[in-house]
């Protein structure tokens, strides 16, 4: 039989290894392991699900200026604008406002869109960042609000209104107003 020097060379460094390294190796990882387990036992924060995508009525796009948000049960996310008919990084972070399979509905103003979606607990942020928004209609327009004159406007227009009344018949009753036409 014929020996080889370098394969017991080689060999010896193995179960060095082996003896030494991995013992403290496979207990860094069960250590690691437990953090990740309480952790999770304790409940991780929940993760945002991130939106962007084209807005569309009708297959045209949705002109500038409108803003799109999310409701998922109480939460209501910030609204991020229309720009080119496109809308990016609609955030739906509701943490405990919305239980896990809560529906998500985006809204064009108060218009709600065609598309919903489903809010997912997880621990790492979910992107979907060619999420599509069609909407059956753009919002109506907003009612320029018409100005409601105040109490006192109104008393102070009827009090006018009976001093002008009240100064035209005096001057009737005194001759200043001539109601029979001189030719």
């Amino acid at each position: 039989m014929v020996t080889v020097p370098f394969i017991n060379s080689n060999a010896l460094w193995i179960r060095v290894f082996i003896s030494r390294t991995f013992p403290a190796a496979l207990v860094a990882i069960l250590m690691f392991m437990s953090v990740i387990g309480q952790s999770f036992a304790q409940g991780l924060p929940p993760a945002p699900i991130i939106y962007s995508g084209t807005v569309t009525v009708g297959g045209t796009p949705v002109p500038d200026g409108f803003t799109i948000r999310g409701i998922a049960g109480e939460y209501v996310s910030s609204p991020v604008p229309v720009l080119n008919g496109e809308y990016e990084l609609l955030t739906m972070n509701p943490g405990g406002l919305a239980p896990q399979r809560t529906e998500i509905v985006f809204l064009l103003e108060n218009v709600p869109a065609n598309e919903k979606d489903v809010f997912i607990v997880a621990g790492v942020p979910i992107l979907k960042l060619s999420y599509h928004l069609t909407f059956p209609n753009l919002p109506g327009s907003t009612p320029t609000p018409t100005p409601v004159p105040s109490a006192a406007i109104l008393t102070l227009t009827a009090l006018g209104g009976s001093l002008l009344l009240l100064s035209f018949l005096m001057m009737r009753r005194k001759g200043g107003l001539s109601t029979n036409a001189q030719t």
